[in-house]
């Protein structure tokens, strides 16, 4: 006759619920803390930095040093 043994599924299901648990600690600790920083100002969000290096490039390709140095002379 088979064991009906539920000792072993229940210590398979309390590990499962404890790594869940502790991976949702971990997620919510790394967005406080990314939260700290941005307030911070010590990390920016990914569309700040993109935002910025696109500002930049705008920046560069509409200089023109022909007009910058005739805006000069007048």
């Amino acid at each position: 006759m088979p064991s009906l043994s539920i000792v072993s599924p229940l210590d398979v299901l309390r590990d499962k619920m404890m790594q869940d648990i502790i991976e949702r600690s971990i997620k919510n600790k790394i967005q406080a803390n990314d939260k700290i920083l941005k307030d911070l100002g010590k990390r920016s969000a990914p569309d700040d930095v993109a935002a910025s290096l696109l500002r930049r490039d705008d920046d560069r390709s509409s200089f023109s040093p022909q007009e910058s140095f005739s805006e000069e002379l007048l």
